[in-house]
Parts: C-alpha cells; sequence; structure tokens
C-alpha cells in the first residue's frame, strides 16, 4: 500500500493488561511501503493526574534512551481508526497520533 506518511508523523500504541501503556514513536524515514520509526520521549500533561492515571503528549525528537530505529510495514486501518496503523511485536497495533492527549493508566 502507497502512502503518505513523512519524517516526522507521529504513531502512538496503547496497550497493557490491568493497566494502560502508551508508547509513541516517531517516522524518521518513510518511502515505498514501509516506515522507520523510533520509539520517542512522553510528558505528562499537568493537571490532568488521577488516581494511577494521567495522560501523556509526545516530546516530538526526543528519542527514547536505547530505543532504536524500526522498519515497519505500513497497512491500511479502517476508517474509524484513521488513515493508517503499524503491527508492534509485543501488543498489537499503532495508529497515527491525531494530537490529543492519550490517557495512561498503571497498576501498583
Amino acid at each position: 500500500m502507497a502512502h503518505q506518511l513523512k519524517a516526522g508523523d507521529i504513531f502512538v500504541h496503547s496497550w497493557g493488561y490491568d493497566q494502560t501503556n502508551i508508547n509513541f514513536f516517531q517516522v524518521v524515514k518513510a518511502g515505498g511501503k514501509t516506515v522507520i520509526v523510533q520509539e520517542i520521549e512522553d510528558e505528562a500533561v499537568p493537571g490532568t493526574e488521577g488516581f494511577m492515571c494521567d495522560q501523556c503528549i509526545p516530546k516530538p525528537g526526543v528519542f527514547k534512551e536505547g530505543s532504536k530505529p524500526t522498519r515497519k510495514l505500513v497497512q491500511p486501518a479502517s476508517e474509524d481508526e484513521g488513515r493508517y496503523r503499524l503491527k508492534f511485536d509485543y501488543g498489537g497495533t499503532g495508529y497515527l497520533w491525531d494530537g490529543k492527549p492519550q490517557c495512561r493508566s498503571w497498576y501498583a
């Protein structure tokens, strides 16, 4: 599938059991049917803290220590999910970030 993704685009990957983990990935290179993404840091949105939860946003260009660029096949997503999705080995699918803070939670 051809895509219109470009370097700088951000994907969000939400996953977990008994908690919601959020990971953000920035496209560092795009071409053909694939993109190369690398995980980036996130930060809590002030004032969104709750009991074992908050909301977070990505920090573009601030790559997580130890993260490595990874090639991913771009797949079409259903209309309610957005235009594109990426599969991740450890917990499903990531979608193009819509710019809204993401809810995350933790347990104990």
